[in-house]
């Protein structure tokens, strides 16, 4: 088999992209300025032609269960289908400031009013669950569920105001706990998951990675 019908080819084209974007990016004002800025507009090119796909394919989806009436899922197939379908007729021939606040256009209002109020509702219902799920977290169950307890006990009332009222400490120890303890393990995570993500990039342009080549190991 030729080198360019296997993995070769895709890894060939993966590192000169990535060559003439880093070298861009360390050695601007040359040649490669023009080439990196055209390899970013087939990107964007590209991104939306994935877009376009997965639009399609969730049509494709919701049709089939729609034709179906697949039990507990048509009604929500139409549903979905019917939103679609608005959403793109209200949105061609707009203009690019269609969306902008304050425009006064059929998809402006619908984003305010239809999904603007529904991604709260959903928000708001998700709130329910983490209160659930932060009463089967807060079990002094062992030494470190418990020190989980008092730190976020200690944040809660520095961020109530009731907590200031019934003592001035708690605002003070709230605070110590979320500027000191809190931002610590915050960044150490950051400067873990900037490891991993250097040392997947790493063994993605070694060819190591071959998932996103369609290769599963």
């Amino acid at each position: 088999m030729a080198w360019y019908k296997g993995m070769a080819g895709p890894l060939v084209i993966i590192w000169i992209v990535a060559f003439i974007i880093l070298f861009s990016h360390y050695y601007p004002g040359t040649v490669m300025d023009s080439i990196s800025s055209t390899l970013y507009n087939w990107g964007i090119i590209a991104g939306s032609v994935i877009i376009w796909v997965g639009l399609i394919n969730v049509c494709y989806y919701a049709y089939r269960d729609l034709k179906r009436k697949a039990p507990g899922r048509w009604y929500f197939a139409a549903f979905q289908l019917l939103i679609i379908i608005l959403i793109l007729a209200s949105g061609f021939g707009q203009g690019e400031t269609s969306y902008q606040p304050g425009a006064n256009t059929i998809i402006n209002w619908l984003f305010n009013n239809v999904y603007q109020i529904g991604a709260m509702t959903v928000s708001a219902m998700s709130g329910l669950y983490c209160v659930t799920a932060t009463y089967r977290a807060f079990r002094a169950r062992s030494a470190e569920a418990a020190l989980f307890i008092i730190a976020g006990v200690f944040v809660m009332l520095r961020n109530a105001p009731i907590g200031g009222v019934i003592w001035a400490g708690f605002p003070i120890i709230g605070e110590w706990v979320v500027s000191t303890i809190y931002d610590g393990i915050i960044k150490t995570l950051y400067i873990c998951m900037a490891i991993g993500i250097l040392a997947y990039v790493i063994r993605y342009y070694m060819g190591k990675e071959k998932a996103a080549l369609g290769v599963l190991e």
